[in-house]
């Protein structure tokens, strides 16, 4: 199969909604550009997304000769006048294609030969497509194959269908914070208005508990990372701080397989009634209460504690709860800490967000986080702190 009967397959499967667009050359019946019919129809920079939203967008081009862009403009154009749930679709070559016909080894991006047109196009393999759809808000659906000639040869081109969705910034369960008296003000907080913010946010019912950080591959592999130098000891004592439902203690037993006792504290009632129900061994230890005043719950010294995403939590008073956690250390105490540094769409995790407030994911707040606990911990005695993380920020923090 060539290019050109592969675009008569694309075309023809592309048309099944009535309420579609189709990006293109001005001139060809069936399409609309969105930009002016004078300006060159390859000139991808020059579209710009108008006010109207399909649930279809077809790219009447051939996909891999596009510079990155100029698919980028597409996408971005896409994205903009795509409906919730619409689909965007364009034809490219099957990067698995030329690595068998060629046999060689291409960088991404390179620009390489069809070997049966010799025509020129970019080595593109499907991490580019998944990370470019993503940065607007477009879910890749697995490719479909096109003219494969047997069982053992790669098909030479894909049909790509990405679906537009949304934010949870733009979702109307968003639960408002419940601090009464801005940034540094809940000291007129009591425990029960603690306890129901967080069972609305973080309890079983909620977005959040859909979400496992263990089954993402770079935030377990960084997590396993950060545990394993946190170098459990038999009859280690670990402290989780917002534990949930006490799924991040199974990385500890799971993999490092060491005689721990672990301890768990969140605000979320149901959450910690789950935790107890899934860990009901004696080593176990749950409380419900808020993250503050932890001298109510008579605890022992720790060796390890473990503080995942939640000093970001609009409830926790940070820098008072950072200093009551030095009385509960062990000499030996090692930390670690996660702040995020990505975002939720409606069902998927992304590197950066689309968010209301800022078209790119500005980090300097995560950077200024990083500092201060990095400064709080030096001068707390830690003399060995480390940095690391992909969709999370990790600090790791020791002693010795």
């Amino acid at each position: 199969m060539n290019r050109e009967q592969a675009q008569v397959i694309f075309r023809d499967h592309s048309l099944s909604s009535s309420d579609k667009v189709v990006l293109g050359i001005p001139t060809t019946k069936d399409c609309f550009l969105l930009s002016e019919e004078r300006i060159n129809p390859y000139d991808f920079s020059q579209w710009f997304p108008q006010e109207e939203k399909f649930s279809s967008i077809r790219l009447d081009h051939w996909g891999s000769d596009l510079t990155m862009a100029q698919l980028r403009q597409v996408s971005f154009v896409a994205s903009s006048v795509l409906k919730k749930q619409g689909v965007f679709s364009c034809l490219v070559r099957n990067s698995e294609y030329l690595l068998q016909k060629e046999k060689s080894v291409f960088w991404p991006g390179e620009v390489v030969a069809e070997v049966a047109t010799k025509d020129q196009e970019y080595f593109r393999p499907l991490r580019h497509y998944v990370e470019l759809f993503r940065l607007f808000g477009l879910r890749l659906k697995p490719p479909q194959l096109l003219g494969s000639n047997g069982a053992e040869e790669e098909p030479p081109f894909m049909i790509l269908n990405a679906v537009k969705e949304v934010s949870l910034d733009e979702k109307a369960s968003h639960i408002p914070s419940p601090d009464k008296k801005g940034k540094e003000g809940h000291d007129d907080l009591d425990e029960a208005e603690i306890q129901e913010y967080c069972e609305k946010k973080y309890g079983m019912e909620t977005d959040y508990r859909c979400f496992n950080r263990l089954e993402e591959p770079e935030i377990i592999d960084d997590l396993l990372y950060g545990v394993s130098q946190l170098r459990p000891r038999k009859n280690d004592k670990v402290l989780s701080l917002g534990v949930n439902d006490g799924r991040e203690f199974d990385i500890f037993q799971a993999f490092l397989n060491k005689s721990l006792s672990f301890y768990g504290i969140d605000a979320a009632i149901s959450a910690i009634k789950e935790a107890r129900q899934n860990y009901p061994r004696p080593n176990y230890h749950f409380f419900l209460h808020a993250l503050e005043d932890l001298s109510d719950l008579a605890l022992p010294k720790m060796d390890m504690m473990i503080l995942l995403n939640i000093l970001q939590c609009t409830t926790i008073k940070r820098d008072r709860l950072l200093k009551d956690l030095i009385p509960l250390m062990t000499p030996s105490c090692r930390v670690l800490i996660s702040i995020p540094n990505s975002h939720f769409s409606e069902n998927d995790i992304l590197r950066r967000p689309l968010s209301r407030q800022h078209p790119r994911h500005d980090r300097s707040l995560v950077y200024k986080d990083m500092r201060y606990l990095s400064r709080f911990f030096y001068r707390a005695g830690f003399s060995k702190i480390e940095c690391f993380g992909t969709y999370d920020a990790f600090l790791l923090a020791k002693r010795s």
